[in-house]
């Protein structure tokens, strides 16, 4: 897959979830819906926390940007229901990590394009936190 295919798969992904969330006001955001829920400003950082592990950081010995995220948005750390009692970011901060991660992933898609073994390894290997 070239890298302007994996920009527009990732892309497409990315407006979707921003579409499902652009209705919801700052305050639904950060309230978890039910105890069976996280808060969704914490998925929405979940989702970027991960981004981050299997296309910046697994195979490329990259450590985090972002120490103080390994623990808040790896989701065997915490239990739905306490996740509204962390100290996660805000929809804004959340929102500005995502961006930050998906421009530096968007910056290394030439290089994973080229080298096959490490889009498979930064998927097959799981994430790795340091």
């Amino acid at each position: 897959m070239s890298p302007t295919e994996l920009a527009a798969v990732l892309e497409h992904a990315r407006k979707r979830t921003e579409a499902l969330l652009d209705p919801l006001n700052d305050e639904q955001l950060t309230r978890p819906v039910s105890p069976l829920q996280s808060p969704l400003v914490w998925d929405l950082a979940h989702i970027g926390y991960f981004e981050e592990l299997w296309l910046l950081r697994n195979g490329n010995g990259r450590p985090s940007a972002w120490d103080e995220l390994d623990d808040l948005y790896d989701s065997f750390a915490h239990d739905r229901a306490e996740r509204d009692a962390l100290p996660i970011l805000s929809p804004e901060g959340a929102r500005a990590y995502i961006g930050d991660v998906r421009g530096q992933v968007l910056e290394r898609l030439p290089e994973l394009a080229r080298d096959d073994t490490a889009l498979s390894e930064a998927f097959s290997t799981g994430p790795t936190t340091s």
